[in-house]
C-alpha cells in the first residue's frame, strides 16, 4: 500500500497537480481543479485531500479521507465501467462484496481535525486552508462543544461542519460538527463503525447519522428518490471501498449550478445586498423569486472566483465613487453647480457621473443604503 511522502507532495505541486497551504511548521496539500478536470489520478493526488504533514520531520499530522467518487462515475447506468475505473489505482474501484456501512451525506464542508504538535492542541482546518473562515467556525465549535480531551492524538478526527455562513444547497435548522470518521495518521485506514460510535460517545457530538441497508442495489434505488432536502449517502465497505451515491433530485439542482454562466450570475448579483441570488425569474428582468442565496459548491472553483471577482469590482468601483461624492459635499455646491461640479470631476469618466449623483443624493438624505449608486454602479460591470 502507498505510504504518503512528503517530497512526492512537493513534487507535484512543482507539477501543477496539486495546491498547498502552509503555516511556519506544518504544510498541507489538496488537488487542483487541473487534476480534477483532467482525471490525473494516481496515489499521490488521491491522498490529497487537506493531508498534512509537519515540514521538520515529513510527519503526518492529519490524514482526512483519501479521494473518493461518486459510484455512478465509475459504473454507467448500463453496468459498463467508465474511463474513470481504469484511471484510478486498483484499490479505488469498486469492490461491492461483502460488509458494509451507510451515512447520511451531509451537504457542508470537511473539518479536518487534528492535533498539532507546535501549539499543543487540537486544531480545525479545511482541504485547502489552515484559515478558512469555515475552519475558524469550526474552531469556536470545537471548544465550546466537544471533550477533546477524549481525543487520542495519533488519529485525525474527520467532521462534517454545519454552519449557516457556510450554507450548500441543502438548508438545516442547526448548527454543529457531525463525527464521519476517525482515521490513524499511520495507516490511513478509517477506523470500523463501532469505534466510530464510541468516539461520538465519548467526545459529546453526534454522529452523521447510520442508515441501515442490506442489499447495495436496493440502497442505490432507494437514494435516487431522495427529495432534493437529501443529498445522499457515503457507502464504506470493509473491504475499503468508499463511494457516494446521491439522489436524482439533489444532482438536479447541482446541474443547475454547474451550467451557470456568467451573464446569469452577473443577472442573479444583486449589488445592494451583496448577495447572489439562487433563483431569478428571467421573464421578470431576473428578479429574485425568493431569498435564496447562491453557494458556491468547493467543485465549482471556477464559479467561486467568478462571483469574488465581481464583488470585489463591485466594491472597489463603488468606493471610488462614494469618496469623490464625500469631496464634491465639502464644496457646499447645490444644484445645477453641483452637477456641473460632479461633471467636471468625472470629465475622463463621464460614465460614473450618474453613480456618483446617486451617491450624494443619498448622503444628503442620510441614507446608508446607497442603493441608486450601487445599482448605477452594477450597470458598469457588464
Amino acid at each position: 500500500m502507498y505510504i504518503p511522502k512528503l517530497e512526492d507532495y512537493y513534487r507535484l505541486v512543482d507539477e501543477g497537480l496539486l495546491s498547498k497551504h502552509e503555516t511556519e511548521d506544518l504544510v498541507g496539500f489538496k488537488y487542483n481543479i487541473h487534476t480534477t478536470f483532467n482525471k490525473l489520478w494516481n496515489d499521490v493526488t488521491l491522498n490529497a485531500r487537506g493531508i498534512t504533514f509537519d515540514k521538520h520531520t515529513g510527519k503526518i499530522v492529519a490524514r482526512p479521507f483519501r479521494k473518493f467518487f461518486n459510484h455512478s462515475e465509475f459504473i454507467t447506468i448500463d453496468h459498463a465501467t467508465t474511463e474513470l475505473y481504469d484511471i484510478v489505482p486498483q484499490e479505488y474501484r469498486p469492490n461491492i462484496s461483502g460488509p458494509f456501512r451507510v451515512m447520511d451525506k451531509l451537504d457542508g464542508f470537511l473539518a479536518i481535525t487534528f492535533y498539532n504538535p507546535y501549539t499543543e492542541k487540537w486544531q480545525v482546518k479545511t482541504g485547502g486552508s489552515f484559515q478558512a473562515k469555515q475552519s475558524d467556525w469550526g474552531q469556536h465549535w470545537l471548544d465550546e462543544h466537544v471533550n477533546t480531551d477524549k481525543m487520542k492524538l495519533e488519529n485525525t478526527y474527520l467532521f462534517e461542519g454545519i454552519w449557516s455562513g457556510d450554507r450548500h444547497v441543502v438548508k438545516y435548522d442547526y448548527e454543529a460538527l457531525k463525527l464521519l470518521a476517525v482515521i490513524p495518521n499511520a495507516t490511513g485506514n478509517e477506523l470500523p463503525l463501532s469505534d466510530i460510535i464510541q468516539a461520538a460517545n465519548d467526545l459529546g457530538v453526534e454522529m452523521a447519522e447510520v442508515k441501515q441497508y442490506s442489499n447495495f442495489n436496493d440502497m442505490l434505488k432507494e437514494v435516487a428518490d431522495y427529495p432534493s432536502t437529501l443529498e445522499g449517502v457515503v457507502v464504506t465497505f470493509d473491504n475499503g471501498y468508499k463511494c457516494k451515491v446521491k439522489g436524482i433530485q439533489y444532482c438536479e439542482m447541482f446541474m443547475v449550478l454547474n451550467n451557470l454562466t456568467e451573464r446569469e450570475i452577473y443577472m442573479r448579483y444583486d449589488p445592494v445586498k451583496d448577495i447572489v441570488y439562487a433563483n431569478v425569474n428571467p421573464a421578470n428582468g431576473y428578479k429574485p423569486l425568493d431569498e435564496e442565496v447562491l453557494v458556491v459548491p468547493e467543485e465549482l472553483p471556477e464559479i467561486s472566483e467568478y462571483v469574488k471577482v465581481l464583488k470585489t469590482r463591485q466594491h472597489a468601483l463603488f468606493e471610488t465613487v462614494l469618496n469623490m461624492a464625500k469631496e464634491i459635499l465639502k464644496t457646499g455646491f447645490e444644484g445645477k453647480a453641483l452637477y456641473d461640479e460632479v461633471c467636471n470631476r468625472w470629465k475622463n469618466k463621464p460614465e460614473l457621473i450618474g453613480a456618483t449623483m446617486g451617491a450624494i443624493k443619498s448622503l444628503q438624505r442620510g441614507d446608508t443604503v446607497f442603493s441608486t449608486a450601487k445599482l448605477a454602479v452594477k450597470k458598469l460591470l457588464r
